[in-house]
């Protein structure tokens, strides 16, 4: 059990450190004309998930440590819920139709973001429970 929190502690660690990253590299790229933002970024926001991938894939530690099962439901349901913040950026910066209204872009990751912690919670607690 303390493996599943932490590998869901990690995730979350992980998911800061592409968000940082992603933050550092536009700006990088306003000094950098010749490489968009999206091939700086990109890349940068992928490491981290395929190093938290590798790390639950195969753990470190006793041959018989293994990673229980509600921690990849976790991961892949975390990878989804991500992206689609990555969606709703991208319909507001289009700023066509209800997109237009900042508002209305505003209210969906507020929705996201609490339809996102809401299942995480609920699968970390539950996994936790789970004998």
């Amino acid at each position: 059990r303390f493996v599943a929190a932490f590998a869901a502690a990690e995730l979350g660690v992980a998911s800061a450190v592409a968000v940082a990253s992603s933050l550092v590299l536009q700006k990088i790229s306003k000094t950098c004309m010749s490489l968009t933002a999206a091939q700086l970024r990109d890349p940068a926001g992928i490491v981290p998930w395929i190093a938290s991938l590798l790390n639950i894939l195969s753990p470190k530690g006793p041959a018989e440590a293994t990673t229980p099962g509600f921690v990849y439901g976790i991961v892949i349901s975390l990878f989804i819920l991500f992206n689609c913040f990555a969606i709703v950026q991208f319909k507001q910066y289009k700023a066509q139709g209800k997109w237009a209204n900042y508002v209305y872009g505003e209210r969906r990751y507020i929705i996201l973001s609490l339809v996102a912690k809401t299942i995480l919670a609920w699968q970390v607690f539950s996994g936790s429970l789970a004998s």
